[in-house]
C-alpha cells in the first residue's frame, strides 16, 4: 500500500495517493515513511499545518530521518510564507525559528552517506539567513555548502544544489555584502585565486606603466620615446587597465532583483526495496 502510495505520488494522483497511505496508516501507524509521504501530498495540497503535523508525527517515529527534518522545516517555511507579510515582525520570528531547526539537522548530517542532506541543509541556512538579512552567516554557509564532498550515488543530488549555491553566493557577495573594490578583487569566496592573480597582473601592468613613462634612467629613453610617439594608444591602453580595475565597483552600483529559491529538500527513500518486497513476497507464498 505505501509503495502503491509512493507511485500515485509521482504520477501526480494525489487522490489514489491519499487513499493508499491512509489503508497504510490503517493497517500500521508507525510506518514513519507513510507519515512523511502524507506531509509531502499535504503540501501539494497546501494544506501546511496538515503537513507540519503528518512530518512531526513521522519524526517522533524515526527520530534519525533527517530529510523528514528537512521536510517539516520546509513545510513552516511554505506556511509562513502565505500567512505572515514579509514585513511583520512575526516573518522573521518564524524564519529564526526554521533557522534553528536546520541547524539542529546540519549537526546530525556528519555521519557519511548524508553528504547531499549536509548540502541541501547548508544551502536552505544559507537562504533563511539572506532572508534575515544576516549575510556573512550566509556567506559562510555558502561556502561549507561548495566544499561538501559526495561519493558516487549522491554526487548528482550534491552538484544540483552546489550550482544553485554558487549562484547565491554571487548575488550575496556583490549586490549584499558589496566589498571594497579591493577586497572584491582579493577576498572573493567564488574562483579566489584566479581573481588575485588578474588583479595582480593588471596592477603590475599599471604600475609598470608609468615607471617607464616617468623614470628617468637613459635606457629608457628608447621606450619613452616609443611611447610619446603613440601616446593615444598608450593612453587608451592606461584608461582600459583602470576601467578594468574598477569595472566589479562600476557594475554592483545597482541592486540586482533576485529570487531565492527554495527548492524542495531530497526525497524519502522506499520503506521496501524492490529486493525487499520480492523476499517478503516469496515467504509469504511459501508459508
Amino acid at each position: 500500500y505505501y509503495n502503491l502510495g509512493e507511485l500515485y505520488f509521482n504520477l501526480g494522483n494525489l487522490e489514489s495517493a491519499s487513499k493508499h497511505l491512509e489503508k497504510t496508516i490503517e493497517i500500521d501507524k508507525n510506518q514513519a515513511h507513510a507519515w512523511g509521504l502524507k506531509g509531502k501530498i499535504k503540501i501539494e495540497e497546501q494544506k501546511y499545518d496538515d503537513a507540519i503535523q503528518s512530518f512531526k508525527e513521522a519524526i517522533s517515529l524515526d527520530v534519525g530521518a533527517l530529510s523528514v527534518l528537512m521536510w517539516e522545516a520546509y513545510a513552516d517555511y511554505l506556511r509562513t510564507e502565505v500567512s505572515i507579510d514579509p514585513g511583520d515582525k512575526r516573518y522573521q520570528e518564524k524564519i529564526v525559528s526554521i533557522i534553528r531547526k536546520l541547524e539542529r539537522v546540519e549537526r546530525l548530517t556528519e555521519k557519511p552517506g548524508n553528504q547531499h542532506i549536509k548540502a541541501y541543509t547548508l544551502y536552505f541556512l544559507a537562504g533563511f539567513y539572506t532572508k534575515s538579512k544576516d549575510f556573512f552567516t550566509a556567506k559562510e554557509k555558502l561556502k561549507q555548502c561548495l566544499n561538501v564532498e559526495s561519493n558516487t550515488s549522491e554526487e548528482a543530488r550534491v552538484k544540483e544544489i552546489k550550482a544553485r549555491a554558487k549562484e547565491l553566493l554571487d548575488y550575496i557577495w556583490n549586490y549584499n555584502i558589496r566589498p571594497p573594490l579591493w577586497r572584491w578583487w582579493l577576498a572573493s569566496p567564488l574562483n579566489a585565486w584566479l581573481k588575485r592573480v588578474i588583479s595582480c597582473s593588471l596592477f603590475l601592468m599599471l604600475f609598470g606603466c608609468f615607471i617607464l613613462y616617468f623614470s628617468n634612467p637613459s635606457w629608457f629613453s628608447a621606450i619613452k620615446e616609443s611611447i610619446k610617439a603613440d601616446l593615444p594608444f598608450f593612453t587608451y591602453f592606461l584608461t582600459l587597465l583602470v576601467f578594468i580595475l574598477l569595472y566589479p565597483g562600476i557594475k554592483y552600483i545597482k541592486t540586482k532583483e533576485f529570487q531565492i529559491e527554495m527548492i524542495a529538500p531530497p526525497p524519502f527513500e522506499f520503506a521496501l526495496s524492490p529486493a525487499l518486497l520480492e523476499a517478503q513476497i516469496t515467504r509469504l507464498g511459501e508459508s
